[in-house]
């Protein structure tokens, strides 16, 4: 890392796990009763716009109340210490920036914003629903499968939706554009906190090797880019990140 000119970290969610934010992976993806997919389709939200919301509030509750854990800030601290250029990121709970990073790219979009698909406003999620934040997910079922409250553009008066995209309709253009720009330049790529078995961010680290750069992963279980990887480190990375910023500063 010291002799590394352009290192990004790649992050998923396994680091937001000691922050109290539950997991997602292709084995499940489901939010207590609801499935996360199903709610981020859009030919589901078109028929019940009620369930993307459901799980929204359920979501922003837990964000609301997780904190930023040791290795978002260490990761933070060496992006200020010049260690690291970029952050990208899978997760929606927004812990990097609370920790202190500036440059983030939210590779699945933003929990915390939501926009009209008609006329593009955009408001704060929480803006939206923070008189429901108090109700039970039985309550808020019966109060918007009623047609009543669902988050509603004040312009237009259309269904607003949480700005992350759709399963079933991909990653904007420009998004991926950003990442894969970001992952062409790299010479060093920590990937963090996931398996790569989720769509398009898995193929990132290739990109990092195709232009002569090195992978280290940092991760308790194994990933699909195990046997490409310069490095693994089997290790929770609230316990890793912190060292390696230590022993960096410290000039080891």
């Amino acid at each position: 890392m010291r002799h590394a000119s352009c290192i990004v970290a790649m992050t998923g969610g396994g680091i937001s796990v000691r922050s109290g934010v539950p997991m997602f992976d292709s084995d499940n993806m489901m939010w207590g009763k609801y499935d996360f997919q199903k709610a981020e389709m859009l030919s589901h939200f078109e028929k019940d716009p009620s369930y993307h919301w459901i799980v929204a509030i359920g979501f922003l509750k837990t964000m609301l109340r997780a904190i930023p854990n040791p290795a978002h800030i260490a990761l933070a601290n060496m992006e200020k210490n010049g260690n690291i250029k970029a952050i990208v990121t899978t997760n929606l709970d927004h812990l990097h920036q609370e920790a202190g990073s500036k440059n983030v790219i939210e590779f699945h979009g933003s929990f915390f914003t939501s926009s009209c698909p008609k006329c593009y406003t955009r408001v704060t999620t929480y803006s939206c629903v923070k008189k429901f934040l108090n109700f039970s997910e039985n309550e808020l079922e019966k109060i918007f499968k009623q047609g009543r409250e669902i988050p509603r553009c004040k312009f237009c008066n259309a269904v607003l939706k949480v700005d992350i995209p759709f399963f079933d309709q991909g990653l904007p253009i420009a998004k991926a554009f950003e990442v894969e720009r970001v992952a062409i330049v790299a010479d060093l790529m920590l990937v963090i906190g996931t398996r790569l078995r989720m769509g398009p961010i898995g193929l990132l680290p290739n990109l990092v090797k195709a232009n002569n750069g090195k992978v280290a992963i940092i991760n308790l279980s194994e990933t699909t880019f195990d046997k490409k990887a310069d490095y693994i480190c089997r290790d929770y990375a609230e316990v890793v990140l912190p060292k390696i910023q230590n022993n960096l500063l410290e000039g080891f």
